[in-house]
Parts: C-alpha cells; sequence; structure tokens
C-alpha cells in the first residue's frame, strides 16, 4: 500500500510508503504536521508498479556502455533513440492496440525523415518509456541486452540492479 497526502492548494503529490507498522506510523505523524491553513486529503491504496528506477539507471548505463565502446563515437542520448527506435518500437505494435498504433504513427512518421541520424532523434523523442509497466521494460532491456551480445557488446551491471531492472529470478542472477 501507499499513502498520498493531497495538497490541493500546490498540487504536491508526496507518496508514503506504509508497508509496515511504523510506515503507518510516520505517514499519521507527517499527516498530523501538515499546514492546517489548507485543504488536504489522504487516501490509502494498492501501490501501482510502474517504471523503475533501477530500470531508468540500468538503461542508461548501458547506453553510456554501448556509446564508449561503439567505434562511431556516438552519444549515449544517441544510442537511446536508436535502440528506441530499432528495438522499442517493434516491441510496441505486440503490448496491445494502444501502443500498436503509436507504433504505427511513429513509423509513418519516421517513413517522412530522410536523414538517419534525424530518424534517430524522432524515435528519441516520439517512442517513449517514460510510462511502460515495469514489465514491458523489462522486456525492452531483456532485449537490448541480447542484442548487443549478439554484437558482442556485453552490458555489465551489477547483479542487484540487474535483478530488479530485468524481473530475473534468483536462479537466473549470473553468482
Amino acid at each position: 500500500m501507499k499513502a498520498m497526502a493531497w495538497n490541493i492548494m500546490n498540487r504536491e503529490y508526496p507518496y508514503y510508503p506504509v508497508n509496515t507498522p511504523e510506515h503507518y506510523a510516520n505517514f499519521l505523524s507527517l499527516y498530523a504536521q501538515r499546514d492546517m491553513k489548507q485543504d488536504w486529503m489522504a487516501c490509502l491504496k494498492p501501490l501501482e508498479q510502474d517504471r523503475s528506477d533501477a530500470q531508468r539507471a540500468l538503461d542508461w548505463v548501458w547506453n553510456a556502455q554501448i556509446a564508449k565502446e561503439s567505434d562511431d563515437n556516438y552519444s549515449a542520448n544517441y544510442i537511446h533513440g536508436l535502440t528506441k527506435m530499432i528495438y522499442l518500437l517493434p516491441l510496441y505494435k505486440t503490448w496491445g492496440d494502444k501502443r500498436r498504433k503509436r507504433a504505427e504513427f511513429v513509423e509513418t512518421v519516421l517513413r517522412q525523415v530522410v536523414k538517419y541520424s534525424h530518424k534517430v532523434g524522432t524515435a528519441y523523442d516520439m517512442v517513449r518509456t517514460k510510462n511502460l509497466p515495469i514489465k514491458q521494460m523489462a522486456e525492452y532491456l531483456t532485449l537490448k541486452q541480447n542484442k548487443y551480445a549478439e554484437l558482442g557488446i556485453i552490458l555489465e551491471s551489477n547483479d542487484d540492479l540487474e535483478f530488479k531492472s530485468l524481473m530475473k529470478s534468483a536462479k537466473e542472477v549470473k553468482r
């Protein structure tokens, strides 16, 4: 569960985990200290999983590593756009009607862009990872890792970050 304290006046949305009695006590303490001159609302709801910080960190560590190991002196940002265009965009088509329609629209736009580096920049902007659920982001990261391994680039990470990002079972994490 997570608790949300909503400051109606300032539109602030701080979230507090409520997994233990101590967390609940901390939340109640923070709620008791709120500014009484403003209207507040508190609610409890199940924690919704979305993109994780570990996935974001792993993606950018890998982008930097690929950029460093490429012979073309690409930036991590360029690699990010390139992998979105080559690997993520096709995955979008397999993730339901809404994402498939988005992928088709992006492909239509990309066909209009002549210069390849501009296509990569367009994909960087239009193919979004921000709103992907954890499971779909894990699928993308796993595909990215496998495809670069085929190209001879073994993407490195620490076991903990990889475990959290790729949703691997304990048996799959290299020891």
